[in-house]
């Protein structure tokens, strides 16, 4: 298990669960009799057994740490919904990232990889594609994308609309406040309404 903290007093706790693809794969059969039954039958529609992985890590997060995806519903953005909790689930190449807050939240998770620079004019107008998003620019769209889930409209407005920053953000009259955080060789990023994170944790887990 590999945790990272951040200690601080008066502000809300954020753990990262963090579970392996590697992980997932060892744990397969259990996975499968473990999830619930729309989460294996979405699960085995993915070609990609990659992506059928990490599709039944996402349900083996979600049994663990919430009631159930019976009890989901979900908003006109297809975001997932409890009535009594938040919660927010990314996965990447190698990782699948939860977390669950008393707040709203959002949670993202992305390999750092070559990209060319269209995607950038694409995910940034002028005034926001300053150099260092150029040289960091996985950094601030894990940012746009935890934001947007946090949010829960996904990028209906347009990505370019999304301002992408670390600290406190007022967005749609909501105090946002981003952390971005580097493990390993991805970067994470996790947002959070109305409550400052600067007490942080994060766990990879083990089945």
């Amino acid at each position: 298990m590999w945790i990272l903290k951040n200690n601080s007093t008066n502000m809300e706790k954020l753990v990262i669960h963090l579970l392996s693809l590697e992980e997932i794969k060892k744990n397969e059969e259990f996975l499968l009799s473990f999830v619930s039954k729309k989460r294996k039958e979405k699960s085995l529609k993915y070609l990609n057994k990659d992506a059928y992985l990490l599709s039944l890590g996402a349900g083996y997060l979600f049994n663990k740490y919430t009631v159930g995806e019976d009890e989901f519903f979900y908003n006109e953005h297809g975001k997932p919904l409890l009535k009594d909790a938040y919660f927010s689930l990314s996965h990447s190449v190698d990782y699948v990232a939860f977390i669950k807050c008393e707040h709203e939240c959002g949670i993202d998770i992305e390999k750092t990889r070559d990209y060319k620079d269209k995607l950038v004019s694409y995910a940034f107008d002028e005034e926001q594609s300053f150099i260092k998003i150029k040289d960091d620019f996985f950094k601030y769209w894990t940012i746009k994308e935890a934001i947007v889930k946090a949010l829960g409209t996904g990028f209906s407005s347009g990505v370019k609309t999304i301002i992408a920053k670390e600290g406190l953000s007022i967005i749609d009259d909501k105090k946002i406040y981003t952390i971005s955080i580097k493990y390993k060789n991805s970067y994470l990023a996790a947002a959070i309404i109305d409550d400052e994170i600067k007490n942080f944790e994060i766990i990879e887990e083990t089945i």
